[in-house]
């Protein structure tokens, strides 16, 4: 825990009374303090997106016609090896272009 501001980036100094800890260290953002800032903000961004780009699990809403667009997503997320669940939710119900839709994968 005594560590936390120093890879944070602050220079701290530390000392020892009575079986006390006292850290102190100077607020002002130092080269290394932003540094580590910055590196915090991408891997959090980087957190946010994925899951957006890499998904457990798709559901493609569409009216079942082998001819819609619907139909045309959903091959083509076949297609494309995606290994997670993937539904098909058909309006009129029946299986788009012949596939059969459903869960597929573990969730």
């Amino acid at each position: 825990m005594l560590n936390v501001f120093a890879r944070a980036g602050y220079d701290v100094s530390s000392r020892i009374e009575d079986g006390v800890v006292a850290l102190s260290f100077a607020i002002d953002p130092t080269d290394r303090s932003t540094a580590a800032v910055e590196d915090r903000e991408r891997s959090a961004e980087a957190a946010t997106v994925r899951r957006l780009l890499r998904p457990a699990s798709v559901v493609v809403i569409g009216s079942g016609r082998p001819e819609g667009l619907g139909s045309a997503v959903f091959g083509a997320i076949l297609d494309g090896g995606f290994t997670g669940c993937l539904t098909m939710v058909t309006v009129p119900g029946g299986a788009p272009s012949g596939r059969r839709s459903g869960a597929r994968g573990a969730s």
